[in-house]
């Protein structure tokens, strides 16, 4: 998958339904107990996404539970997400501050600052 631009979202997005069947960009921090071909993530607004993980190379249960991921990934019907990309963004990222950013690019006024340039 090459890189590109996807929407940024929170699970509270996803619940829209908007994001269905879409590539979206998801951040977040593993929740213990997931296995190789599932992991729940604590998306920035703290809410729980599944992740189907069996497309992403580096197992994302062994990932350090503070260790803050991107996910790129394909939107399912039922709101969990495919991972197919994941990169760590570091452990002294602040998802609140994150989280307030995702939803000022969701309002109009502030929605021409975040369009990506070609």
């Amino acid at each position: 998958m090459a890189d590109g631009v996807y929407p940024r979202v929170d699970k509270a997005m996803l619940e829209t339904g908007q994001y269905t069947e879409s590539l979206v960009s998801l951040v977040g921090t593993v929740a213990a107990g997931g296995t190789k071909e599932q992991v729940q993530l604590n998306a920035s607004d703290g809410a729980a996404v599944f992740l189907d993980t069996t497309q992403v190379e580096t197992p994302l249960c062994e990932v350090a539970p503070e260790m803050v991921l991107e996910i790129i990934g394909h939107v399912q019907a039922d709101g969990s997400v495919m991972a197919f990309v994941s990169r760590e963004l570091g452990t002294d990222m602040d998802l609140v501050v994150y989280n307030k950013m995702i939803k000022l690019q969701m309002d109009p006024a502030y929605a021409a600052c975040f369009v990506a340039s070609t």
